[in-house]
């Protein structure tokens, strides 16, 4: 699953605001 570790990655900075609740 590595789709998943990237949305964490991109919710981890300000780059991704479609997971902001993963901040």
């Amino acid at each position: 699953a590595p789709d998943v570790l990237k949305e964490v990655r991109g919710a981890g900075t300000d780059r991704t605001p479609a997971q902001p609740a993963r901040k």
